[in-house]
């Protein structure tokens, strides 16, 4: 399951000049089959070069965030043409409602879009819908837990945010929701999910989507304050507290893991996993358990087991069907040692113009406390913070950095307070000017 590593629907404004209002979102039914219908979402915004448009559908798992190749708006008709679909289409707003026809392939579908209203909610619904919101969700492998959280703005709106927090403490936003007292449908962007559920009872019944449905029922969950702390004996205590760090043998190579115990508050401890080479931290660990010589240390997404052996922890590391060698050291995981000047030690910011849309990338050049060059990558809209650089060299102006896990690498040449050149990831290479910020 990709990594949770998560725009509001209006009534459209009434115009008041010549040209109407077209932003928004627009929904329709197409009947791709007899008794089958897909509801297809159209997002449109407002652009320099015209409208951009976003396709969605909380019935399909293959329509999720695809962008328009081209959108045009012009003497009422719209025009939308998206290559990623191999599809199209045009219709012409007239009474509220935009008809026209959905072609794909060597179909043409009839298809009617209105503007999508979230229906007036009482106010005793909204004091039920507000608030925290929490359930398990099984996937090949893990069973996750999912929270979401839903605000309603004066004007009737409603927003909210979703967690993962067996993966990541990041939250992701809401979007595109359409909820009546008895329904409930959203989106969420970053992960290219989708949540579509009823209310019932004291729940919420319904199918999480993102590549393919899993069920997910939510009940409602005030925040306890004592939320993953962990029930340790005096033993496990005096064995676990503090940091360890490992290393995972992978088929992409060497990943650095930490395990770190602390005291939080005078009666609780919290365990949290950090992957320092993959910018993903604060995994909360759930349960520490000693038997008969051996450790095993649970989360949500993996479990390691193993045994203490002069002061080390060595075992595995279970992940689905993955059982990986891990042993673990106590103490700090040592820095990824650069070989670059002082010169560059700050903060670099650029923007990544990518095939699913702009992305922010900041490159931070530290000094580690014993002074040694160290390096980092974050990028928030990906939730990945503190990424390590593994290599860097700057030689007459020339800089290059990678990071051998996250299959990025850097070759530019700097300019005073800027560095122009191109970021490989994966397949694509990419323009990237980063600027020091600070």
């Amino acid at each position: 399951m990709r990594k949770l590593i998560l725009t509001l629907l209006m009534m459209l404004p009434v115009a008041l000049s010549a040209a109407p209002a077209i932003e928004g979102t627009w929904q329709g039914q197409l009947a791709i089959a007899p008794g089958n219908e897909l509801l297809i979402q159209f997002i449109i915004e407002s652009a320099d070069s015209g409208y951009t448009v976003t396709l969605n559908s909380p019935d399909s798992g293959a329509i999720k965030n695809v962008k328009a190749g081209s959108a045009s708006f012009e003497n009422g008709e719209l025009s939308v043409d998206v290559p990623e679909l191999s599809g199209s289409f045009k219709g012409t707003l007239a009474d509220g409602s935009i008809r026209g026809d959905w072609k794909q392939l060597d179909q043409s579908l009839p298809l009617v879009l209105v503007p999508a209203v979230t229906a007036e909610l009482s106010d005793e619904f909204k004091a039920r819908l507000v608030g925290r919101w929490q359930g398990s969700l099984t996937v090949p492998g893990a069973t996750l837990t999912i929270e979401m959280n839903f605000e309603v703005a004066e004007d009737g709106q409603v927003t909210g945010n979703m967690r993962s927090p067996d993966q990541t403490p990041a939250k992701f936003s809401i979007r595109d929701v359409i909820v009546s007292e008895t329904d409930i449908r959203h989106n969420v962007p970053q992960v290219n999910g989708s949540y579509t559920g009823k209310f019932e009872d004291e729940a919420i019944v319904g199918e999480w989507s993102q590549g393919q449905g899993f069920p997910l029922t939510l009940t409602k969950s005030a925040f306890d304050p004592r939320e993953y702390a962990l029930e340790l004996s005096d033993e496990a205590r005096a064995l676990v507290m503090g940091a360890w760090f490992g290393h995972l043998s992978t088929p992409v190579g060497s990943i650095a893991v930490v395990y770190r115990f602390e005291q939080a508050g005078e009666d609780m401890i919290r365990g949290y996993m950090d992957s320092p080479d993959q910018g993903g931290a604060g995994i909360p660990i759930k349960t520490v358990t000693l038997a008969d010589g051996g450790i095993t240390i649970a989360m949500g997404i993996a479990t390691f087991k193993g045994t203490v052996e002069a002061g080390k922890l060595v075992g595995e590391l279970n992940q689905g069907q993955s059982n990986l060698p891990l042993t673990l050291d106590k103490g700090t995981l040592p820095s990824a040692v650069l070989d670059i000047p002082e010169s560059l030690v700050g903060k670099w910011q650029g923007t990544l113009t990518t095939p699913n849309g702009d992305t922010d990338l900041i490159v931070r050049f530290e000094k580690d406390p014993e002074g040694a060059m160290v390096g980092f990558l974050d990028n928030p809209k990906q939730s990945m913070k503190g990424a390590r650089i593994k290599e860097a060299s700057l030689v007459d102006g020339a800089l290059t950095f990678g990071s051998s896990i996250l299959r990025i690498s850097f070759t530019g040449t700097l300019d005073g307070d800027e560095i122009a050149g191109s970021l490989a990831a994966g397949p694509n290479n990419l323009d990237l000017r980063l600027t020091r910020s600070n």
